[in-house]
């Protein structure tokens, strides 16, 4: 117990609460509930420098005046109707990221490179964090009262209500065509806006300040999408295991299909097991219809993007 400050360093909190558990089951309560008050100590430590390695991160970029109204079901108007007056207001970071893992577990960009659909788009999670004291009370207020709509969770002093969706194409178009198409999807009850019209340029010019580069997690965010540009024109042309397409147990037998289930005339060479099915590529030598220079119709969506949608006076 008297080492504990020495390795306070090098054991996580749930190393101690472990122990704890494993102290108290032997019948030595005391030492237990120390181990225990230290593992809370440590916790606390944790989530204080989190916290301030966020601050520290979200400083970088400005913060944006925004309003949060709430959304009702207009069953007439087949629609939501928003209320006119916001239930919050104030000055917020705005947390910003792309996540690889949700584009290839959607099945999007699958259906998009083996000609199933024509659409192609990227999304961003969007995270709001108070950017000063009068907005952080606000704020407070309304996530711990059940009065108030339900804005969604919070972790880390930060909710995440909305996510960024930006459309290469219109669904209808190749890409080439740069037809394009930015939006909130919301994911809660609560629609954030920005302010006004002035507050919605100020983004989307900061958006486009961090699509070559800067310090800023907007800028990374970017950088993701290249590299996931990149990866998938790879792993495409590799016939790689992740666009196999899975079979399914009711053709297995079937006229047409061998006992796995797998088309037949598909070669044994493009047939891997995987998770005990079968996967097979069946496109023949197609090379991937994407392209790393696509990602300049990525940029133009941005550039192009309306504001419209984003700010209400």
């Amino acid at each position: 117990m008297k080492y504990l400050k020495r390795f306070n360093e090098e054991l996580k909190p749930w190393t101690y609460t472990q122990a704890s558990k494993k102290l108290r089951d032997i019948g030595h309560v005391n030492r237990a509930s120390r181990l225990e008050e230290w593992a809370d100590k440590r916790k606390k430590d944790e989530e204080k420098k989190a916290l301030a390695d966020k601050i520290a991160k979200l400083e970088k970029t400005p913060a944006f005046s925004m309003k949060f109204f709430h959304d009702r079901w207009n069953s007439q108007k087949r629609q939501r109707d928003y209320g006119e007056m916001p239930f919050l207001e104030g000055n917020f970071y705005i947390e910003f990221y792309f996540e690889e893992d949700f584009m290839w577990d959607s099945e999007e960009i699958y259906e998009y490179l083996q000609d199933r659909t024509s659409t192609l788009q990227f999304t961003f999670g969007i995270g709001l964090f108070p950017a000063d004291e009068e907005t952080q009370k606000v704020f407070d207020e309304v996530t711990d009262n059940n009065d108030y709509p339900y804005v969604g969770d919070v972790w880390r002093n930060t909710i995440w209500p909305v996510n960024f969706t930006i459309r290469l194409n219109d669904g209808n178009t190749l890409i080439e065509q740069g037809k394009s198409t930015t939006f909130w999807e919301e994911r809660e009850s609560a629609k954030p806006l920005f302010a006004d019209r002035r507050e919605a340029m100020k983004f989307k010019r900061f958006l486009i300040s961090s699509l070559n580069g800067g310090d800023n997690h907007f800028s990374k965010g970017f950088n993701d999408v290249k590299d996931f540009f990149k990866k998938v024109i790879e792993k495409y042309n590799e016939k790689d295991i992740c666009f196999y397409s899975r079979t399914w147990d009711q053709n297995k037998g079937k006229e047409g299909y061998n006992s796995e289930g797998v088309p037949l005339g598909i070669s044994d060479g493009n047939i891997k097991q995987q998770y005990g099915r079968a996967y097979y590529w069946d496109f023949g030598d197609k090379e991937c219809n994407l392209k790393e220079s696509d990602y300049q119709y990525f940029e133009k969506a941005v550039r192009r993007m309306s504001i419209n949608n984003l700010y209400r006076d």
